[in-house]
């Protein structure tokens, strides 16, 4: 099958939406599948084998997505030149240019899937005007979601559309090859006698390892990493591994409150040394409450760290509070649960040690199957009659 992957933005650029189409290509390709990906960010037109069509269109200047008459004809020739059995085509936040591909495939008579990847909580009224403005509640589009949090925020643009929920896909061979087995009498990754935790050391004077993985920005909340921490009093030794346009900030704030002894910013890791630094974590944190599905936090679940996050955000798809987690219902909460497995050691052994069997219906194996089996649907329909414009 010749397949389209279509994404407002990709790698060299990177995100979680980047690497997440990145691994899908890679997955469909090694299923026997000609795959290409099409987008109008910059690079070379080769990333790990892969075929990728770099559109080449101007974009908005500090918003940095695209915008002219000329882009939106470049992606529908593009998909017009490709002839393709299936076009996949992967929103954001704000993507404009995966509209116009995906009314592009719609005018075409291309089967589509429009998969989000963000939450739209905030956008009803900007998504309803979408759906009138191109005529989306006439498009014949297999509509999905990472996550029930996102496709609950798609109503406005699909209506009463089914939408179905593909959650993200993770290697977990590679992620659980950090997993140890817990010791149920005390912190939840050590194999140390009960009265001894890392290094040898006494229990009593072990500090909390807490890791979060994540892009600095607003809208993940970094700051509350920092407020619990600093409300743990010493007692939580924390690593934030990431970067953004928040970094600067955060390392004023860890100087200004004194907690560069218990907070370290490493940066932008590859993910073998994330997978390295989770092998000794206690508690992976993931405090942002718009995570359209969190795939650092199943990452770490994978890796067998239990997590942290809060409860309005798409992990409650694959985590358990109580079990394999704690869910927080706002700030507050959050740092009192750091707090309580910082002070219980037994309690934080329990989590620990319900995660060392891998989360069901994660792995790409899996996920990339379900995907597969959508396109196989769509494409051994007859192409669609190509849908008219919207009116004007």
């Amino acid at each position: 099958m010749r397949i389209a992957l279509f994404t407002e933005w990709f790698l060299p650029r990177l995100g979680g939406i980047e690497l997440q189409v990145r691994d899908l290509a890679l997955q469909l390709k090694a299923r026997g599948h000609d795959v290409e990906v099409i987008t109008p960010v910059g690079g070379p037109a080769k990333v790990e084998g892969l075929t990728v069509r770099r559109l080449g269109a101007p974009r908005l200047p500090g918003a940095g997505i695209v915008f002219t008459a000329g882009a939106f004809r470049r992606i529908r020739d593009a998909l017009a030149e490709g002839d393709y059995d299936v076009a996949h085509v992967h929103f954001g936040i704000i993507s404009p240019a995966a509209y116009g591909a995906t009314r592009a495939a719609q005018q075409l008579g291309i089967p589509t899937v429009a998969t989000f990847h963000s939450v739209l909580t905030h956008f009803g009224v900007p998504l309803s005007l979408v759906r009138r403005a191109l005529g989306a509640g006439t498009w014949k589009v297999h509509w999905s979601a990472v996550s029930s949090v996102v496709a609950a925020s798609m109503r406005p643009l699909v209506g009463d559309s089914p939408v179905t929920v593909v959650p993200n896909g993770v290697d977990l061979s590679y992620w659980g090859q950090s997993r140890q087995f817990s010791d149920p009498s005390g912190w939840g990754q050590s194999r140390q006698p009960p009265d001894q935790g890392r290094n040898g050391r006494p229990r009593s004077e072990q500090r909390l390892r807490a890791v979060a993985v994540m892009r600095l920005h607003r809208r993940k909340r970094p700051a509350l990493l920092l407020d619990a921490v600093a409300s743990a009093h010493g007692r939580v030794l924390l690593e934030i591994i990431g970067d953004g346009p928040q970094m600067p900030s955060m390392r004023r704030a860890v100087t200004r409150r004194g907690l560069g002894d218990v907070v370290t910013l490493h940066g932008w890791m590859p993910r073998e040394r994330v997978r390295e630094t989770l092998r000794g974590a206690d508690v992976f944190l993931l405090p942002s409450r718009l995570e359209a599905f969190g795939i650092a936090a199943l990452e770490a679940r994978a890796a067998g760290v239990p997590v942290i996050a809060m409860a309005a955000a798409g992990v409650r798809d694959f985590l358990t509070d109580g079990a394999d987690a704690l869910l927080a219902t706002d700030d507050a909460h959050f740092t009192r649960l750091l707090e309580s497995v910082a002070g219980d050691p037994s309690r934080l052994a329990r989590l620990s040690h319900r995660c060392q069997s891998p989360p069901a219906g994660a792995d790409w194996s899996e996920v990339a199957g379900r995907m597969e089996a959508i396109y196989h649907r769509l494409a051994g329909d007859a192409r669609l009659s190509p849908v008219p414009p919207a009116p004007t």
